[in-house]
């Protein structure tokens, strides 16, 4: 038995981040970090910031995967108990090695963390 999330899950997640992020019906998990990492990444808009979600999340794909198996669960307020699906990658939009974080309830993204990577 493959561990979870299994490369066609793991497809399936980054197809439906980018639908709810097209969608508008994207957030932080915790406002107050994002505020600090979305400054770090020089991105200040909502355009900016949804323009460079779906430039990572178009990015990434199954095997930028390195989260854990079966996935870690949030302890977010507002994701709390949700399945974390991370990524690791060379980002051309950034042009440097991004870690991406996301948790997907109700149809909408919710990104934990997003960051340059430190993998």
């Amino acid at each position: 038995v493959q561990p979870r999330p299994s490369t066609r899950e793991i497809n399936r997640k980054i197809k439906a981040a980018i639908e709810a992020v097209e969608n508008d019906h994207y957030f932080p998990a915790d406002a107050d970090k994002s505020h600090y990492e979305l400054e770090e990444l020089d991105l200040w808009e909502g355009y900016e910031i949804k323009e460079a979600l779906l430039a990572c999340l178009r990015e990434i794909t199954s095997q930028d995967y390195c989260g854990r198996k079966p996935p870690a669960r949030s302890r977010e307020e507002v994701t709390w108990d949700c399945e974390m699906f991370a990524f690791s990658w060379d980002s051309k939009r950034f042009n440097r090695r991004m870690y991406l974080k996301y948790c997907l309830e109700d149809n909408s993204f919710y990104y934990v963390s997003w960051h340059e990577s430190n993998y």
